[in-house]
């Protein structure tokens, strides 16, 4: 539990500096155009790492003993499930938009207002098409409950390593190249570098939502049928 104070400037501090990390990367091998690469990657990974705590929130919703009255309930458990884990969404939000903004002033990149305000409405809409996947990894940590902290690990550690947040997807081995194409933050992430570039982002903002809702539907469908399972054999597994 943060207070304003420890939220304020110990976590979001610590957010935006390792954003500003990467962008000092570019700065140090002289690049001005790998400083804006990697803010933009760093910058839009910190929301869709936020989306991958949902592991530790549904789990919670098993420890604090809610997960029984869910069963029971007639009402859907995906809006509970989803409720839990808002606040994560948000606060990566935040933090993305800082370290873009204080990234684009420190490093001097040169976005205009009108960047500045796409790139901040991409990051919070980072966390809608991500949070489908986040959800998934929340439903394997009710089956795992003392490994939901290694499932939201690794789920971040892929996101990094497949999104292109830090270099090109381009440079993955071909076979492990449409794993990135199943993400949803690998087409944001490309709709963000073609609004620094004054490129059309239409078409991966596009792919972006599609594969992030069908992420959510899968998402809805395993909590779904996880619960009914339950209701039929009276055991949450």
């Amino acid at each position: 539990m943060h207070s304003w104070w420890t939220w304020t400037v110990l976590w979001m501090g610590r957010l935006v500096a390792e954003i500003s990390f990467f962008a000092l990367i570019g700065r140090l091998i002289g690049d001005d155009d790998a400083v804006s690469f990697l803010l933009v990657g760093a910058a839009m990974l910190a929301p869709a790492y936020g989306t991958m705590f949902v592991a530790q929130a549904v789990r919670g919703l098993m420890f604090d003993g809610l997960i029984p009255y869910m069963i029971s309930s007639p009402a859907p458990s995906f809006p509970a499930a989803l409720g839990r884990s808002v606040h994560w969404c948000i606060d990566g939000a935040i933090a993305g938009s800082l370290g873009l903004v204080i990234g684009n002033a420190v490093f001097d990149l040169g976005f205009g207002p009108a960047e500045v305000l796409a790139l901040v409405a991409l990051v919070f809409l980072c966390p809608v098409v991500m949070v489908g996947a986040g959800l998934m990894v929340g439903t394997l940590a009710t089956r795992l409950p003392s490994a939901s902290n290694l499932l939201s690990g690794l789920a971040r550690a892929i996101l990094g390593l497949f999104c292109g947040a830090t270099f090109a997807v381009e440079y993955l081995p071909g076979f492990l190249r449409p794993v990135s194409e199943v993400l949803p933050l690998t087409h944001l992430i490309r709709a963000a570098r073609s609004v620094t570039a004054s490129e059309p982002v239409l078409t991966d903002l596009g792919l972006a939502l599609l594969v992030g809702f069908a992420w959510v539907a899968v998402a809805r469908w395993s909590i779904r049928s996880q619960f009914e399972r339950s209701r039929r054999t009276g055991v949450f597994a």
